[in-house]
């Protein structure tokens, strides 16, 4: 057990800063830790994707929290956007998460699937748009288009455990040409009311296979509140990081992270 709280320490303090420089909550680090501790703690396999979006998705709540009132306390904080996208983005994520991700159809092989096509896409998608700068002030972003994102953002969190951020800022970033430093404020924005709703459907959901281990529905109180004690820290300084390294950077940043979970769930997917 001291390894695996030892994990989950390190995957916090990690998926904080980067939730805070590349503005997706820390997702992208949960998804790749969690399942091998659930694992250690005897979470079936047949519930072993719920329980991984659920407990990532409730870390994320207190990374974009933090990262937030960092954001707003540099300007760097966009209400009417943020507002936009989330309402789609929460309704449609807990439309999924109730009818999809708590079905008994939904398997880690349709998990890693979906994490997998997802990725292999904004890899493309974020490569491309680290060529183009997009300095200057916040453009005017159509309302079919902040609809738009918040739908597929909502539908993507639920099914991955990501937040949503992982869509939010390629789409931002690439479609709508926003700076990727704003986009990534708008992400953790985005990314809070939407995790936050999922985590009361999975506070109160009946699983198939219930851990009696301090839990909730699929929430692990041990292992979301230690994972949250590293993001509350460091979510901030990803956030002053974002303001000093140049666009591009951040943007290679945030690709290498995507192709290592690449990496990761195709090898999965091939050893099964």
């Amino acid at each position: 057990m001291i390894t695996a709280i030892t994990l989950l320490i390190l995957a916090g303090l990690v998926g904080g800063f980067l939730s805070g420089l590349i503005g997706i909550g820390g997702g992208t680090i949960y998804i790749f830790f969690l399942p091998i501790l659930l694992r250690q703690i005897s979470v079936s396999e047949a519930d072993l994707s719920q329980y991984t979006i659920a407990n990532s998705l409730f870390a994320i709540v207190f990374a974009s929290l933090s990262a937030n009132i960092a954001n707003h306390k540099i300007g760097n904080f966009y209400w009417k956007e943020v507002i936009r996208i989330s309402i789609p983005c929460a309704i449609t994520a807990v439309l999924m998460t109730y009818f999809v991700v708590h079905s008994h159809h939904f398997s880690l092989l349709i998990f890693n699937s979906i994490v997998l096509i997802l990725f292999s896409y904004m890899f493309v998608q974020i490569l491309y748009s680290s060529r183009k700068e997009h300095e200057g002030p916040l453009p005017h972003i159509p309302i079919y288009k902040l609809t738009g994102t918040g739908i597929i953002s909502g539908a993507l969190s639920a099914v991955s455990g990501l937040g949503g951020g992982i869509v939010t800022v390629p789409i931002l970033n690439g479609l709508c040409h926003v700076d990727i430093r704003k986009a990534s404020s708008i992400s953790l924005g985005v990314i809070m009311p939407t995790a936050i709703l999922s985590g009361i459907v999975n506070l109160t959901a009946q699983p198939v296979h219930p851990v009696e281990w301090y839990s909730s529905g699929y929430i692990i109180f041990p292992v979301v509140f230690i994972l949250s004690a590293g993001v509350i820290f460091t979510s901030p300084l990803g956030v002053k990081a974002a303001q000093k390294i140049p666009g591009k950077y951040i943007s290679y940043i945030y690709a290498a992270f995507l192709l290592l979970v690449i990496v990761t769930k195709a090898y999965e997917l091939i050893s099964k």
